[in-house]
């Protein structure tokens, strides 16, 4: 595998936490005004998504949590919120769900990004 510069893997780390490239671009400390574009070509990247394949079965076998397991664990809380009548909180589970499992990305370069990923 081709090594990735200092930028690259930090987003690599970023983009696990919330699935969001802009997101994971900024913090990785891309340009906010080219983040957006930086994440697109970084989810197109080979070395990028296999370094992302890496780290997620890291945290997979530090945890015991794969992505099953956390949609199941979001589909607990978001039945909880709903009971108690808290929406905001269950829509916010479920966007997380479909974050997760590759049904909640902007367009289809990015959500076969993701389903690649997964």
């Amino acid at each position: 595998m081709a090594k990735l510069t200092a930028k690259q893997e930090k987003f690599c780390q970023e983009y696990l936490i919330d699935l969001n490239g802009t997101k994971a671009a900024k913090r990785a400390g891309y340009s906010p005004k080219t983040a957006g574009k930086i994440a697109c070509e970084n989810q197109t990247k080979p070395e990028i998504r296999e370094r992302i394949i890496e780290i997620r079965a890291e945290i997979q076998k530090k945890t015991g949590i794969d992505v099953v397991e956390l949609t199941n664990r979001f589909d607990r809380l978001s039945k909880k919120a709903e009971k108690a009548k808290n929406l905001s909180e269950a829509r916010q589970n479920n966007v997380e769900i479909a974050k997760h499992i590759g049904y909640y990305e902007k367009d289809n370069q990015q959500k076969q990004a993701v389903i690649n990923i997964s």
